[in-house]
Protein backbone atom coordinates (compact mmCIF):
# COMPACT_ATOMS: atom_id res chain seq x y z
CA UNK A 1 0.00 0.00 0.00
CA UNK A 2 1.36 3.43 -0.94
CA UNK A 3 0.76 6.23 1.50
CA UNK A 4 0.41 9.73 0.14
CA UNK A 5 1.63 12.40 2.49
CA UNK A 6 0.29 15.87 1.87
CA UNK A 7 1.01 18.92 3.92
CA UNK A 8 -2.10 20.15 5.70
CA UNK A 9 -1.46 23.61 4.29
CA UNK A 10 -1.64 22.37 0.68
CA UNK A 11 -4.96 21.96 -1.05
CA UNK A 12 -5.43 21.78 -4.79
CA UNK A 13 -6.69 25.37 -4.76
CA UNK A 14 -3.54 26.65 -3.01
CA UNK A 15 -1.33 26.13 -6.06
CA UNK A 16 -2.10 29.52 -7.59
CA UNK A 17 -1.74 31.77 -4.57
CA UNK A 18 1.66 30.42 -3.40
CA UNK A 19 0.47 29.26 0.02
CA UNK A 20 1.70 25.70 -0.55
CA UNK A 21 5.42 25.68 0.25
CA UNK A 22 5.94 22.21 -1.25
CA UNK A 23 4.55 23.25 -4.63
CA UNK A 24 6.33 26.59 -4.49
CA UNK A 25 9.68 24.97 -3.72
CA UNK A 26 9.14 22.27 -6.36
CA UNK A 27 8.23 24.94 -8.89
CA UNK A 28 11.38 26.91 -8.08
CA UNK A 29 13.48 23.76 -8.44
CA UNK A 30 11.89 23.15 -11.83
CA UNK A 31 12.57 26.74 -12.94
CA UNK A 32 16.19 26.52 -11.79
CA UNK A 33 16.73 23.25 -13.64
CA UNK A 34 14.99 24.36 -16.85
CA UNK A 35 15.95 28.04 -16.96
CA UNK A 36 19.14 28.10 -14.92
CA UNK A 37 20.14 30.54 -12.21
CA UNK A 38 23.22 32.16 -10.74
CA UNK A 39 25.33 29.84 -8.61
CA UNK A 40 24.88 32.04 -5.54
CA UNK A 41 21.09 32.01 -5.99
CA UNK A 42 21.08 28.23 -6.33
CA UNK A 43 23.21 27.81 -3.19
CA UNK A 44 20.91 30.15 -1.25
CA UNK A 45 17.85 28.29 -2.52
CA UNK A 46 19.34 24.90 -1.61
CA UNK A 47 19.96 26.22 1.90
CA UNK A 48 16.38 27.49 2.03
CA UNK A 49 14.95 24.12 0.96
CA UNK A 50 17.23 22.26 3.37
CA UNK A 51 16.07 24.52 6.18
CA UNK A 52 12.41 24.08 5.34
CA UNK A 53 12.72 20.30 4.96
CA UNK A 54 14.49 20.06 8.31
CA UNK A 55 11.33 21.42 9.94
CA UNK A 56 9.18 18.72 8.33
CA UNK A 57 8.81 15.07 9.34
CA UNK A 58 11.35 12.90 7.52
CA UNK A 59 8.63 10.71 6.01
CA UNK A 60 6.83 13.60 4.33
CA UNK A 61 7.49 15.32 1.00
CA UNK A 62 9.49 12.51 -0.59
CA UNK A 63 9.09 14.08 -4.04
CA UNK A 64 10.44 17.44 -2.83
CA UNK A 65 13.26 15.72 -0.95
CA UNK A 66 14.19 13.78 -4.09
CA UNK A 67 14.10 16.92 -6.27
CA UNK A 68 16.14 18.79 -3.65
CA UNK A 69 18.70 15.99 -3.46
CA UNK A 70 19.01 15.85 -7.25
CA UNK A 71 19.47 19.63 -7.45
CA UNK A 72 22.02 19.51 -4.63
CA UNK A 73 24.02 16.72 -6.28
CA UNK A 74 23.74 18.34 -9.72
CA UNK A 75 25.03 21.63 -8.33
CA UNK A 76 27.84 19.83 -6.53
CA UNK A 77 28.81 18.02 -9.73
CA UNK A 78 28.76 21.29 -11.69
CA UNK A 79 31.13 22.78 -9.12
CA UNK A 80 33.45 19.77 -9.33
CA UNK A 81 33.42 19.88 -13.14
CA UNK A 82 34.27 23.58 -13.01
CA UNK A 83 37.19 22.84 -10.67
CA UNK A 84 38.39 19.99 -12.87
CA UNK A 85 38.17 22.18 -15.97
CA UNK A 86 40.30 24.77 -14.19
CA UNK A 87 42.85 22.10 -13.28
CA UNK A 88 42.84 20.81 -16.86
CA UNK A 89 43.31 24.32 -18.24
CA UNK A 90 46.18 24.87 -15.81
CA UNK A 91 47.81 21.58 -16.81
CA UNK A 92 47.35 22.35 -20.50
CA UNK A 93 48.99 25.74 -20.00
CA UNK A 94 51.83 24.09 -18.10
CA UNK A 95 52.21 21.58 -20.94
CA UNK A 96 52.33 24.39 -23.51
CA UNK A 97 54.91 26.23 -21.40
CA UNK A 98 57.04 23.09 -21.24
CA UNK A 99 56.74 22.57 -25.00
CA UNK A 100 57.87 26.15 -25.59
CA UNK A 101 60.76 25.69 -23.17
CA UNK A 102 61.82 22.45 -24.89
CA UNK A 103 61.60 24.14 -28.29
CA UNK A 104 63.71 27.08 -27.09
CA UNK A 105 66.27 24.76 -25.49
CA UNK A 106 66.42 22.66 -28.65
CA UNK A 107 67.08 25.76 -30.75
CA UNK A 108 69.77 26.84 -28.30
CA UNK A 109 71.31 23.35 -28.42
CA UNK A 110 71.28 23.44 -32.24
CA UNK A 111 73.09 26.79 -32.24
CA UNK A 112 75.60 25.50 -29.69
CA UNK A 113 76.12 22.34 -31.77
CA UNK A 114 76.79 24.40 -34.88
CA UNK A 115 79.26 26.57 -32.97
CA UNK A 116 81.05 23.53 -31.58
CA UNK A 117 81.12 21.87 -35.01
CA UNK A 118 82.67 24.98 -36.52
CA UNK A 119 85.17 25.24 -33.66
CA UNK A 120 86.11 21.57 -34.16
CA UNK A 121 86.64 22.12 -37.89
CA UNK A 122 88.77 25.20 -37.20
CA UNK A 123 90.84 23.33 -34.62
CA UNK A 124 91.29 20.37 -37.00
CA UNK A 125 92.49 22.71 -39.75
CA UNK A 126 94.89 24.39 -37.32
CA UNK A 127 96.16 21.02 -36.09
CA UNK A 128 96.67 19.80 -39.66
CA UNK A 129 98.52 23.00 -40.56
CA UNK A 130 100.75 22.67 -37.48
CA UNK A 131 101.37 19.00 -38.28
CA UNK A 132 102.20 19.84 -41.91
CA UNK A 133 104.54 22.62 -40.77
CA UNK A 134 106.25 20.32 -38.29
CA UNK A 135 106.68 17.58 -40.92
CA UNK A 136 108.18 20.09 -43.35
CA UNK A 137 110.61 21.31 -40.69
CA UNK A 138 111.43 17.75 -39.75
CA UNK A 139 112.05 16.83 -43.40
CA UNK A 140 114.33 19.89 -43.85
CA UNK A 141 116.22 19.15 -40.67
CA UNK A 142 116.56 15.52 -41.66
CA UNK A 143 117.77 16.53 -45.10
CA UNK A 144 120.24 19.05 -43.61
CA UNK A 145 121.56 16.48 -41.18
CA UNK A 146 122.11 13.89 -43.91
CA UNK A 147 124.05 16.23 -46.08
Amino acid sequence: MIKKFVSKACDDDDDDDGTCPVRTLRGRITRIVLDGAKASEVRDFIDEVRGWLSTQPAVEHADLRAAYLLLFKYTDLQYKVKEEKAVIAELQQHCEDLKEKIHAERELADVKYQELSQKRMDEMETAMAVERNLRERFDRMDKDWRE
